[in-house]
């Protein structure tokens, strides 16, 4: 039993490994081809990276990091073709598979396709923090901050403010106390202390 074990464990983790790592003659062909302008041809041999898009087991496919930087280059390589519909499909689904995507697989030098596909998941990134603003109310967010400041625009998305107040607060209630307990300790001195003295 404990032998099946060692094995399934050895199984996975080198199925992950190995689905982790992408050939590198594939890599190199797909550069070669884009960079020599055949745009078609660069798609054509990224999109048959195995397990990128046939039904294959879900331990032989590359894991989701990988696959969004494969699929960020399928997008750029459509920008260039000028093929700017597709290439927004492609990019959907690379916001699904990493929202912080930001470069792709393949070693390209930069270009004009390269800032448009980061333009296009900037986009998708502004359209959700839109959707996610608009499912929150002004009156929600004002009761939260009641409550704890700061809480109101984590909800409304806004972190870096809420942290900026949560920080004020703290050292603010860290001041009082710290104020208050030596008013009282100077207090209670000046109580105990007689006329004589």
């Amino acid at each position: 039993m404990l032998w099946f074990q060692v094995l399934f464990i050895f199984f996975v983790f080198v199925s992950s490994a190995v689905a982790e790592e992408v050939p590198a003659e594939i890599l190199r062909r797909a550069e070669d081809a884009y960079r020599g302008g055949d745009f078609a041809g660069a798609f054509s041999v990224l999109s048959e990276i195995p397990g990128l898009l046939g039904v294959v087991p879900l331990l032989d496919q590359p894991k989701a990091r990988v696959r969004a930087e494969i699929f960020f280059d399928l997008a750029r390589i459509q920008i260039a073709r000028k093929d700017t519909f597709r290439a927004k499909s492609i990019l959907t689904h690379v916001f699904a598979l990493d929202k912080d995507a930001a470069h792709g697989i393949l070693d390209l030098s930069s270009d004009k396709a390269l800032s448009q596909t980061r333009d296009g998941l900037a986009r998708l990134r502004q359209q959700k923090r839109q959707k996610d603003l608009g499912g929150t109310t002004a009156l929600g967010a004002a009761g939260r901050s009641f409550v704890l400041p700061g809480w109101g625009h984590i909800y409304r998305g806004h972190r870096n403010r809420a942290y900026v107040f949560m920080g004020a607060t703290s050292a603010a209630a860290v001041y009082w106390f710290v104020s208050d307990r030596s008013y009282r300790s100077a207090y209670k001195r000046y109580r105990s202390t007689q006329i004589s003295e």
